[in-house]
């Protein structure tokens, strides 16, 4: 570990501090807190990232206050994610060396109780860990997110095929990110683990991701 890292994550905790006593979330319930990073900032790596921290409705939190020194495929508890950790090792194993934190710092129970003017709080706290990180590329696999994105236009989106899924479909994204100077940084939005997603599909949404040719 390098100490600027160190540094880095320190000042960024007080500033997310900051943010999260302003916001609407803490007042709704102030025992959720916030997290700012699941794993070691890792720059030019690839980073993954989610929509916002989970809670338990009844259960309290501790703000972070412990640097993570591992990547994201040393995670001890992936969740959900574990599933995905066969395509990673495919399609871009870079990932597993890589970095994991959220959009948003704050925690909630549900994702809608982070309304606009919480995101508008925390959007500044991921500018500076974007700046930071200065990552190789960013995967996500929230569908909330991802609309974020596109109608904030923090992206700007290069394909978004539509992928028969039995018979439903699913829309897989490939986009630049716009935001905070960073320079076609390529951003795939890719369906949760949680999703109902045949396999075929679900491989296909990684080929549109990831393939070179």
């Amino acid at each position: 570990m390098k100490k600027e890292e160190l540094k880095f994550f320190i000042e960024l905790l007080a500033k997310t501090q900051e943010a999260y006593d302003k916001s609407q979330v803490k007042k709704d319930n102030p025992n959720w807190s916030y997290s700012i990073t699941a794993t070691r900032i890792i720059p030019q790596s690839p980073l993954i990232v989610g929509f916002n921290w989970g809670a338990a409705q009844d259960v309290k939190y501790r703000s972070q206050d412990v640097y993570p020194l591992f990547p994201f495929g040393k995670i001890d508890d992936l969740g959900s994610m574990v599933r995905m950790i066969r395509y990673f090792k495919q399609y871009c194993p870079e990932a597993l060396g890589g970095m994991q934190t959220n959009f948003c710092f704050f925690r909630s129970k549900e994702e809608a109780d982070i309304g606009s003017e919480d995101l508008k709080l925390s959007t500044p706290l991921f500018e500076d860990y974007l700046e930071y990180a200065r990552p190789t590329q960013i995967i996500t696999f929230s569908s909330k997110l991802k609309n974020y994105m596109k109608d904030s236009g923090l992206v700007e989106v290069i394909a978004e095929p539509t992928i028969k899924n039995g018979n439903r479909s699913v829309y897989p994204m490939k986009a630049e990110l716009t935001m905070n100077g960073l320079s076609k940084v390529p951003v795939y939005y890719l369906p949760h683990p949680n999703s109902a997603i045949e396999g075929d599909a679900r491989k296909k949404c990684w080929e549109m991701a990831f393939r070179t040719e």
